[in-house]
């Protein structure tokens, strides 16, 4: 199949009342690169609103701090009006933990605080959207049996105050785990057998999550993913996030809610790992990616 990028469009909703962030806004976006851009702007919530009725945009870029309406308040009502899966996140001076956490759970996908580095604007941005752009693989679409919302805001309550996006991806295999990753297993009522469904976890995505949760700098979180230096005693966030993150797969009708009832590491040899990654009854795979921290692999498998 053939893809012509140089003929896509990449659309893009910038929301602030101030021209001078507007402005910056449009250049931090035409330095990432992408083909052909087109760019609206809106002063405030409300004609937001309105520009919205017949544009659809690959993502909307939104202040908080707005006159007539809230940043918040106008996510909500994006979310309300256009559906969840209308992509948005904040550019803003709001860095509190409380309004963070409140904004991932209205449905944005990041929070990037001014005045930010245009490389870390990049990072960001072309997580959400990627300018090599490709229609996603039937398999990450058919399979999909979580609920992205809740799983990204269940990732969002361990890395507090940092940035991140969460992407689906393709299926991932054997070759893109670290050597030694977290495995959990779920069951029904909490019963360890039968195994209802696995989550895989590379150390990277397990250093992130004990970094940032711990209060740790970029370079300590490095350190420890580069040496080995992760332990057993360094996976609580990763197990807390696991148990978590149960309640986002979307069972059928009827069929009890799995839990996790152990995790544990085990080697990228593990065989058992090998055969759930290659047959199973449905998955959800992502890519993790936090600037400035790192990037991990994090999957949910139901057997």
């Amino acid at each position: 199949m053939s893809s012509n990028i140089e003929s896509e469009t990449f659309r893009f909703l910038l929301v602030d009342d101030s021209r001078a962030i507007q402005s910056i806004l449009r250049r931090a976006l035409e330095s990432c690169g992408y083909p052909n851009l087109e760019i609206r702007v809106a002063g405030d919530g409300e004609i937001a609103m309105e520009i919205l009725e017949d544009f659809k945009p690959d993502l909307i870029i939104t202040d908080w701090h707005m006159p007539k309406m809230s940043g918040l308040e106008f996510c909500q009502a994006v979310m309300q009006v256009f559906g969840k899966d209308t992509p948005i996140g904040f550019v803003t001076t709001e860095g509190g933990e409380e309004e963070i956490s409140e904004a991932r759970r209205n449905g944005a996908l990041f929070v990037i605080n001014k005045p930010f580095l245009d490389e870390d604007f990049r990072a960001v941005i072309l997580g959400v959207v990627p300018k090599e752009r490709v229609k996603k693989p039937e398999v990450v679409e058919d399979n999909m049996i979580v609920d992205y919302k809740p799983f990204n805001e269940a990732l969002g309550e361990y890395i507090v105050d940092h940035q991140f996006t969460l992407t689906p991806c393709e299926p991932i295999t054997l070759n893109d785990l670290t050597e030694n990753n977290l495995i959990g297993l779920y069951g029904f009522s909490r019963k360890p057998h039968p195994v209802a469904g696995i989550a895989v976890m590379d150390m990277n995505t397990v250093g992130i999550l004990w970094g940032l949760s711990a209060n740790k700098n970029g370079i300590e979180i490095q350190k420890a993913i580069a040496n080995n230096a992760l332990k057993d005693e360094h996976m609580t966030a990763a197990r807390a996030f696991m148990e978590d993150i149960g309640a986002t797969v979307k069972m059928p009708a009827g069929k009890e809610q799995i839990a996790l009832t152990r995790a544990s590491i085990f080697n990228r040899t593990f065989q058992r790992l090998e055969m759930v990654l290659k047959t199973n009854s449905g998955r959800a795979d992502f890519k993790l990616k936090v600037p400035n921290i790192g990037e991990g692999s994090i999957a949910l498998i139901l057997v």
